[in-house]
């Protein structure tokens, strides 16, 4: 049966033991597709990484195929699933690009202004006119930056709050763009809202996850990233389908 709901008018529960118990039963279905499919991605990667032209932006088809692990997802939900779902999330390459770059745009203010009060422009203008090997100006960048020790801490932290913050806010971008259909600034915005009414739920939910994907990396020396990584977009998407239901829209939304 179908579920419509509206998490941000309606409200919703919290209950990671119910995503994680879901997303690892959908991965479970077909282990081995997602397995060969993520070790694939891998390849593809660090293919595009190294082709000149292709490495600048081969960092954004990590999120297109974020977008397949979800569109593979909702389609396993159905049993209409195969593996060429998992670069369906090219087909939405124009608004996940402009995602990616609204996300970008938010971060250069910040930037602009940490980077004027650490580095003083003078200084590293000199520094790069020189090659980036002049010793003297190298230390004497050094000192500066020494000198300026508390604000570069501070401006740190700031930044760091600031990118947890953005980064946590849009959890459900991708699969909105992808499986709801919104634009992206609709899905940003839709997902920024609902994520906010549970947020420090949500900060708890990927401080664990983060814990988890960290020790399971570190045990296996990497390898177990083929399994931990589509346990997690399973995780992720059970918690969009059951805080969205299915055939969320806009038009619902409002």
């Amino acid at each position: 049966m179908e579920r419509i709901q509206n998490p941000l008018q309606n409200g919703y529960s919290f209950n990671f033991e119910s995503y994680f118990k879901g997303g690892w039963n959908l991965v479970n279905k077909e282990f081995g597709v997602f397995v060969g499919m993520t070790l694939l991605i891998f390849g593809l990667t660090i293919i595009a990484s190294l082709i000149p032209g292709l490495n600048i932006i081969s960092n954004i088809f990590q999120y297109m195929f974020a977008g397949g692990y979800f569109i593979y997802m909702r389609n396993l939900t159905n049993n209409t699933q195969k593996a060429a779902n998992f670069f369906d999330g090219f087909r939405f390459f124009v608004p996940i690009l402009l995602y990616v770059i609204v996300l970008f745009l938010f971060f250069v203010p910040f930037l602009i202004i940490a980077f004027s009060i650490i580095f003083p422009f003078e200084i590293f203008w000199e520094f790069a006119m020189s090659g980036f090997q002049n010793q003297e100006v190298i230390a004497e960048l050094g000192q500066y930056v020494l000198s300026q020790l508390p604000v570069f801490i501070i401006t740190a932290m700031l930044f760091s709050i600031f990118s947890i913050y953005i980064y946590i806010s849009y959890t459900f971008v991708i699969p909105l763009i992808v499986d709801a259909k919104m634009g992206f600034w609709d899905a940003m915005e839709t997902s920024r809202k609902v994520v906010g009414k549970k947020f420090f739920s949500f900060l708890v939910w990927y401080i664990i996850l983060g814990i988890g994907l960290s020790i399971g990396t570190i045990i296996t020396c990497g390898l177990g990233l083929l399994i931990l990584i589509p346990i997690t977009y399973g995780i992720l998407f059970e918690a969009y389908n059951q805080i969205f239901g299915e055939n969320f829209n806009l038009e619902t939304f409002k």
